[in-house]
């Protein structure tokens, strides 16, 4: 059995195109609940607003598109949208999530974000990367069910050195 290889690239329209056309049903429940808009619309804002946006590709087939954006000055809100690939890459993904979640946490004092109930493969790996999370609360436009998750960063811990100097 040969070593499943994952890997990882700038965001590029035809990933977008090829993760929407193979989208996990859980992500697609899950981000037509935050404001209502569409899968594909919320995925394409995110990768807009987000300047570390990466596709992790396995065997030519996309994965998933992860990115995180800044909230504010301290906090960084971590997202991954994946396709029904993710199963079939399970060990190569996993491979190269680490390195993702290590960036971004150089980059922010705290990840915080939500994850939708249902969604448990996210939850899953979310807890697998070491996010802790905390009872669901309503969040979605119709009050679906959320649970929050935070990680902290890296950067706290370089701000906290360099203030005891």
């Amino acid at each position: 059995m040969s070593r499943q290889v994952a890997n990882l690239v700038p965001v590029e329209e035809w990933h977008i195109r090829d993760l929407l056309s193979d989208l996990r049903e859980a992500d697609r429940l899950e981000l037509e609940a935050l404001r209502g808009w569409t899968a594909e619309e919320e995925l394409r804002e995110a990768v807009r607003i987000t300047s570390h946006a990466r596709t992790c590709i396995a065997e030519g087939q996309v994965v998933a598109i992860f990115g995180d954006s800044k909230h504010d000055e301290f906090i960084g809100i971590p997202w991954m949208v994946s396709s029904n690939a993710i199963t079939r890459h399970a060990r190569a993904f996993l491979a190269c999530c680490y390195e993702v979640i290590q960036d971004m946490r150089t980059r922010h004092n705290y990840l915080v974000n939500f994850a939708d109930t249902r969604n448990n493969i996210a939850i899953r790996w979310l807890k697998w990367c070491g996010f802790e999370f905390f009872n669901a609360i309503p969040y979605g436009r119709s009050g679906e069910l959320f649970h929050p998750f935070m990680m902290e960063g890296t950067a706290c811990a370089d701000q906290q050195q360099f203030s005891q100097r």
